[in-house]
């Protein structure tokens, strides 16, 4: 997910694509270091991948192209990339990732990145039972979707590029992604002549029951007021993945009440971007939902939602208690002993509690759980180690190059350190252990009861292509599977209680299973003690409300379980499982492991070949190509632009790795009547960032109010180490540049230079920051952020000076508090600082820096011209109140125009000051503040998404002698994802 902010005074009216371009190209990098990619060209793909993908390139090179064919004849279309204006259209294949993913974008142009990884038996998208081919198949249903042009867009985006994508501001995300969630669930009837082999017509998220759970729990908390809603206006934590799944859910309506064609005909009403309809209507007019389906948007949705009801029979059973110390998100938690140990995503980090205390019968503990370090929600799974002194931790970390690596950690109880052990395979094993030592990570599995002298048993999850069932492995490498068990796991825990005598021992395991009626429930598979030794399987009746979640079993009879519900509320709950809770709330079935046949076991295997069935998948002719180092760099998509001081064309590119991006800026500044040139190029190489960036402008001299024109070369270049929490980062950050100034500059004098002088700076800088966003709205930040600095500057001949540097941040998110400070002195003669900036000072004159101050600019004390040797500027904020939207701001409708919608606004305060030497004399210019911020957007395709901030600041200057006026009015919009 790409995010950005900016914010300055608005003086001109942004139409809705610059808002949806207002968001920089930020470097995701997708492969590591300065790897050269192979390249495969078919007719209409670009293939790229690094050594090791190999397979599947040439694999995806033989489908990829009837696969195109196949989504163009059904979405009943003509187009290749030759229609769009382009050769072929470019795929990266990364090996970037240990999670599968991949998107589709056209900006800034068209482009396919898909992260190849097995999929996580535990996660949605273990509804693929082949990787490659249905995350290929989804991403290009959106390359498809999202270039259905008009002739006049399609005229458009030859000139401006491939952003002029008219879905993308009409239709809704949740018709984006379900389209293609929907595809992707019905490759045998969407590319029927290029399926895999063993595609049975029941893979993708659409048949997943697990996939679809999320709906139906929010439904019982009575979300989902429209499809806006579901489709970034709501922003809870999980609420992103809405889109896909009421997505889909919806596509399967709309194909159930007036056909398949249905889909093709919405994305053709959708290609000429008719703002004065858009998706649902305006206030005049109808959108094209309603001249698709004859029936008004809320009608539809209303009809949508019964239809939704019908599709599950679930009825909620009793509510178990909470463990209410552990708050209202948890993310991975273990049970082990006396102890349950759990993440808390809010407080962010890890804690212990006794199970005591965690089930208390009254809700209150004795005992306040104890925090043991800090965490972030990419810890995966928690267990105790067998001699109960360690906790063993699956997480993630930050390698060499920057990407991110399955680790496994330790935390020493006694030591209170955290320490890596190693390693782990990402994803490449079908088999996902029991919870033994450690969350499954090493350690003895239980002996079976009944098994051979020396035989031990591993239970797991096996994947069976898009199911995933219980299963045991033995030393040998055999695989049982569990007579009549349910197909749809996603989680499986292991306890193992044992008796005096050889064989008197208990085994239990705890699933989490969801069937077709839409909630998670718990399901116990147990074996008796001797001697009867049979084993049982125990199907809860009715799931409570949210679901059952990764449960684990504790030997005194409690189950531990994370509840699903709506708002993005993840809580730890309990309940006891005693034979009466078994007999009362469970159905009971006698069961066994049964031998895995080898017919069977060739449906273990993932990735299968395309069908040969139709030749066509298998004839389709390719070539390599030269090797690529940034390949696809000079597409690139053209906009204009406009903000307070100039207005002009920006176009900006990127390469498909996207290693290095570049913009470039061509405008005329109308405050001072000359030209405004800009040209940035930056890489991003693992850890590492190197941006060059040319500049031309005019500028206006605060002493002299004269116009100069700066011409300026600056090379930064910043290292980064992300430590755990992967929000903890420290980094390191060199920045040199050379300024040519020109004085008395007039559009007359662009072809013919005449720099007065040239001034060179560099600065060395060094920072740690814990800074991020709380997980709940309004999103205030918490952290902290220190930084320290060190620069020299000179004009040759003229003036000359060395300056330090020093910052702190503090955000505190309850009550919303933030601090700062940041200062700047000169060492020695020659560098001078003002609110506004800092000089260079030479005989008896000032100059321009060639480097930015290392503190903000004051803008109500801007007009001071000092030329102190030091300088500090503070600020205290606190977010006073907010007030979130009624339901009746969600949509207010416009005639002619999309409708706007708010979410809430903020009333922010606080109090500005800065220290500074003026004419001998300490001074110390303040201010106080008042800001009203509203998070709004606007109901046109996936600008739902966006967060649009604008804002309103009303600041009392204490000392309008110095600042010129006695107050100021700013106007302020922020964007981001």
């Amino acid at each position: 997910m790409k995010n950005a902010r900016f914010h300055g005074a608005v003086t001109s009216v942004a139409i809705l694509f610059g808002l949806l371009l207002a968001t920089s190209l930020c470097a995701a990098q997708n492969i590591s270091g300065l790897d050269t990619l192979t390249h495969i060209q078919t007719r209409s793909f670009d293939i790229y991948y690094p050594a090791g993908l190999e397979e599947p390139a040439l694999r995806l090179a033989r489908f990829a192209d009837p696969m195109l064919d196949e989504l163009n004849s059904f979405f009943g279309i003509k187009l290749n990339p030759h229609s769009w204006g382009k050769d072929r259209i470019p795929v990266l294949l990364s090996d970037r990732s240990p999670y599968l993913n991949g998107y589709s974008i056209p900006y800034p142009s068209n482009r396919i990145v898909l992260y190849l990884a097995e999929n996580n038996m535990t996660n949605e998208l273990a509804s693929m039972d082949d990787e490659l081919y249905y995350t290929f198949l989804h991403e290009l249903t959106h390359t498809v979707t999202l270039n259905m042009r008009s002739p006049l867009m399609a005229l458009l985006a030859r000139i401006f590029g491939d952003f002029i994508s008219p879905a993308i501001w009409m239709m809704p995300d949740a018709v984006l992604e379900g389209t293609a969630v929907w595809v992707e669930s019905n490759a045998s009837t969407v590319t029927p002549g290029c399926i895999p082999e063993n595609d049975d017509g029941n893979t993708g998220r659409l048949h997943d029951p697990s996939a679809l759970e999320p709906v139906f729990s929010d439904l019982r908390g009575g979300m989902a007021g429209s499809i806006w809603s579901v489709s970034g206006l709501d922003d809870y934590p999980g609420a992103g993945s809405m889109a896909y799944h009421y997505g889909a859910l919806f596509s399967q309506f709309l194909v159930e009440r007036n056909g398949p064609e249905t889909l093709a005909r919405f994305w053709t009403l959708a290609s000429d971007g008719n703002f004065s309809k858009g998706y649902d209507g305006t206030l005049v007019s109808k959108g094209i939902v309603e001249e698709l389906t004859g029936t008004p948007e809320k009608a539809l949705w209303k009809e949508f939602m019964a239809w939704l009801a019908e599709q599950t029979s679930a009825v909620c059973g009793r509510s178990d208690p909470e463990v209410e110390v552990a708050g209202r998100r948890v993310g991975a938690f273990a049970a082990s002993g006396d102890s349950l140990f759990y993440v808390d995503l809010e407080q962010n980090a890890v804690f212990r509690l006794s199970i005591a205390d965690a089930t208390s019968e009254n809700g209150c503990t004795e005992k306040s759980p104890s925090r043991l370090f800090a965490a972030d929600n990419l810890i995966e799974r928690l267990g105790a180690s067998s001699d109960g002194r360690q906790l063993v931790v699956d997480w993630v970390r930050s390698g060499s190059h920057g990407e991110i690596i399955q680790a496994k950690y330790r935390f020493d109880f006694e030591s209170g350190r955290l320490s890596l052990q190693k390693d782990r395979e990402p994803n490449v094993e079908q088999w996902l252990p029991a919870m033994q030592e450690g969350a499954g990570f090493e350690g003895p599995a239980p002996t079976a009861s009944g098994a051979s002298a020396g035989s031990v048993w591993l239970y797991g999850l096996l994947r069976r292509g898009s199911q995933i069932v219980p299963a045991r492995q033995d030393a040998a490498g055999n695989f049982e599977l569990l007579r009549d068990a349910p197909a749809i796991v996603r989680s499986l825990s292991v306890q193992e209680s044992s008796g005096h005598q050889e064989g008197d021992s208990t085994i239990r395991l705890a699933l989490s299973t969801t069937q077709g009626d839409g909630l998670a429930r718990l399901a116990i598979i147990q074996k008796c003690k001797a001697p009867d030794g049979k084993w049982q399987l125990f199907l809860q009746k009715d799931p409570p409300e949210g679901g059952i979640h990764e449960p684990v079993i504790t030997t005194d009879n409690i189950v531990f379980y994370r509840a699903h519900l709506p708002g993005g509320e993840r809580p730890l709950r309990w309940m006891r499982l005693d034979s009466q809770a078994l007999a009362r709330d469970f159905d009971c079935v006698d069961t066994d492991w049964v031998e895995l046949s080898e017919t069977d076991g060739a449906a273990l295997k993932t990735g299968g070949a395309v069908s040969e069935a139709n030749g066509a998948a298998t004839q389709a002719g390719f070539r390599i190509a030269s090797p690529a180092l940034f390949p696809a760099m000079g597409s690139s998509s053209r906009y204009p632009y406009a903000n307070g001081q100039s207005a002009g064309i920006q176009i900006e590119g990127s390469d498909l790795t996207e290693r290095a991006a570049w913009i470039a800026l061509a405008g005329w500044n109308y405050q001072i009547s000359a030209p405004d040139l800009a040209f940035s190029l930056g890489f991003q190489i693992d850890r590492q960032y190197l941006n060059i960036s040319l500049e031309d402008g005019p500028a206006l001299d605060t002493q002299t109010q004269s116009a100069q024109r700066l011409s300026s070369l600056t090379i930064r270049d910043k290292l980064t180490w992300s430590l755990l929490p992967l929000w903890r980062r420290a980094w390191t950050e060199f920045q040199a540049g050379i300024s040519g100034v020109q004085e008395d500059y007039n559009a007359g004098k662009f072809l013919a230079p005449d720099y007065a002088y040239a001034n060179i700076g560099s600065r060395i800088s060094i920072g740690y920051t814990t800074m991020r966003n709380s997980t709940f709205a309004p999103f205030d930040e918490k952290g902290l952020a220190v930084q320290a600095a060190v620069d020299y500057e000179t004009i040759p001949g003229i003036a000359s000076g060395w300056g330090a540097s020093a910052g702190l941040e503090l955000a505190i998110p309850a009550p919303a508090l933030r601090f700062s400070v940041e200062g700047t002195c000169a060492l020695g003669s020659g560098l001078s600082c003002q609110p506004a900036g800092r000089l260079l000072e030479g005989g008896g004159k000032s100059y321009v820096s060639s480097l930015p101050p290392a503190y903000p600019v004051y803008r109500e004390y801007a007009a001071l011209a000092a030329e102190s040797p030091w300088y500090l500027f503070g600020e205290a904020e606190a977010r006073l109140a907010t007030f979130e939207a009624a339901p009746s701001l969600k949509q207010i409708r416009l005639p002619f125009l999309p409708a706007l919608s708010f979410r809430r606004a903020s009333l922010f305060g606080g109090f500005r000051a800065s220290l500074l030497e003026l004419d001998s004399q300490v001074e110390a210019p303040s201010s106080a503040f008042l800001r009203l911020s509203t998070d709004c957007t606007i109901l046109a395709g996936m600008a739902s998404m966006l967060h649009i901030e604008p804002s309103i600041e009303l600041s009392l200057i204490f000392r309008p002698d110095l600042a010129k006026v006695s107050h100021m009015i700013d106007f302020g919009l922020g964007v981001s994802y």
